[in-house]
């Protein structure tokens, strides 16, 4: 059964990537929460998706540059609506406490692509382990090398590719590098490629699927996960198959 996913948490109606947004995910039923993991200047694993601050609070520059307690005086929140003001950016510590007791699966995203954060695949890796949560966490990058890395360090987690463009023969590019899942852009998918992977045993959690009936076309091929900013839209997609 396909599982709904919530990008950045709830991030249609909620700022993304706060506690706020991952609280209502959880509220309006979504079954797994997709969100981004970035280090500060002093080695706290954050939750932002952007690589500078700019979009997202009311400060500038670059995630890297920045201690925690630098971001910790920023805002989170006004950015999307002026009610939010105030919210924080969280460390991916709160998030795990978050869900530990919560039938919630997480999809962890590195981004670690366009900036380079030493041991950041360590730092993830065992802050899982911490919290005994490597059933219900799947990693996932741009950076396929960061991928093989987290793969290497604990093979009980599950570690999957991202990709933007089509890949050629995606299922052999799997099998190659013993990738546990796959994470093509919804619009890479056709009804055969879906089937080409299923019958390679390869789980498809695909993204940012916010239209109705490209939902209800994933479902019907029976893709394991949507990760989307339309989390009730999805749900009653799901409901209605």
């Amino acid at each position: 059964m396909t599982k709904i996913f919530a990008h950045r948490g709830y991030s249609g109606k909620y700022p993304e990537n706060t506690l706020k947004s991952f609280k209502k995910a959880i509220d309006y039923g979504a079954q797994g929460i997709e969100t981004d993991v970035q280090m500060s200047r002093d080695g706290e694993l954050i939750l932002i998706h952007d690589e500078k601050i700019d979009r997202t609070s009311n400060g500038t520059g670059y995630v890297f540059n920045m201690s925690y307690n630098e971001l910790l005086e920023l805002d989170f929140g006004e950015w999307k609506r002026k009610k939010f003001r105030g919210e924080k950016i969280p460390k991916l510590s709160e998030l795990l406490e978050l869900v530990q007791d919560k039938n919630i699966e997480l999809n962890l995203e590195i981004k670690n692509n366009i900036i380079h954060y030493p041991n950041i695949e360590e730092k993830i890796i065992t802050l899982i382990s911490d919290f005994q949560m490597e059933d219900r966490v799947i990693i996932s990058s741009f950076n396929h090398e960061s991928v093989l890395k987290c793969k290497s360090i604990n093979k009980k987690i599950r570690c999957g590719p991202l990709t933007y463009s089509n890949l050629i023969n995606p299922h052999k590019y799997i099998n190659e590098y013993k990738f546990d899942t796959f994470h093509p852009m919804y619009r890479s998918l056709d009804s055969e490629k879906i089937q080409v992977l299923k019958n390679n045993g390869t789980p498809i959690y695909t993204y940012t699927v916010d239209i109705k009936e490209e939902m209800n076309f994933l479902i019907k091929n029976g893709i394991e996960g949507i990760i989307t900013n339309e989390i009730e839209i999805a749900l009653s997609c799901l409901i209605n198959q």
